[in-house]
């Protein structure tokens, strides 16, 4: 208790950034109450609003909120540093993505952060693509999917890259989109059995029985 009123002090009364950083973060590392937290997250608050283009800032409110469970005000910090975070912005987009990405994210927010990032026209991680697509099939958007798809060039292994989104298609009930990546793919690889037999029985059910059955053969 008696560190946790140092730091307060210190943090109420520290003239520099950095002295103030430093009694913030030992407030998070002491496991402070959270009505601790909700103090410092409102200084913090305040010192942001008189030095609205530092970074650190918004991460520490990103810090606080995540610290008390509050993940929509994290978002928000986050994203409020978007316009001043100059060459890291693609980066940051994508921790944004990751924090809103899965069965309990926010598909909504997910999407909006995946779209400034495509935007922004910098070459992002082949999983990016990936999740972005797929999160786009989801919401029934299959044009902006196969955009997403599309621009995952430099990729190490393209052929499994290209099962994934196969995958993803099919997954989304899109099995001519899922027929034709795995064509493409055995062009590339005529003798591949696995191949035939997922070509053949994505043939099927697009309900061209005779051409599966060539396959099958």
């Amino acid at each position: 208790t008696q560190a946790i009123g140092m730091l307060q002090h210190i943090a109420e009364t520290a003239d520099k950034d950095d002295l103030f950083m430093i009694a913030i973060d030992g407030l998070l590392n002491l496991d402070a109450p959270p009505e601790v937290l909700r103090w410092a997250r409102r200084i913090t608050l305040e010192r942001l609003a008189r030095r609205h283009d530092k970074m650190y800032l918004y991460q520490l409110i990103a810090d606080l909120a995540e610290q008390t469970g509050d993940k929509d005000v994290m978002l928000r910090s986050l994203q409020g540093a978007l316009p001043i975070i100059g060459e890291r912005r693609s980066s940051l987009l994508r921790e944004l993505m990751d924090h809103t990405r899965g069965p309990q994210g926010d598909k909504q927010r997910h999407l909006a952060y995946g779209r400034r990032l495509i935007g922004l026209g910098e070459v992002a991680p082949p999983g990016v693509y990936l999740d972005l697509g797929t999160v786009f099939l989801q919401e029934g958007e299959i044009n902006n999917a196969v955009k997403t798809f599309s621009l995952a060039t430099d990729v190490p292994d393209y052929g499994g890259f290209q099962q994934q989104v196969a995958t993803a298609f099919e997954t989304a009930g899109y099995p001519a989109q899922a027929l034709r990546t795995w064509q493409r793919l055995l062009v590339s690889r005529p003798g591949d059995v696995g191949a035939l037999l997922k070509v053949g029985e994505l043939q099927e059910q697009v309900g061209r029985d005779d051409v599966a059955a060539d396959l099958y053969a």
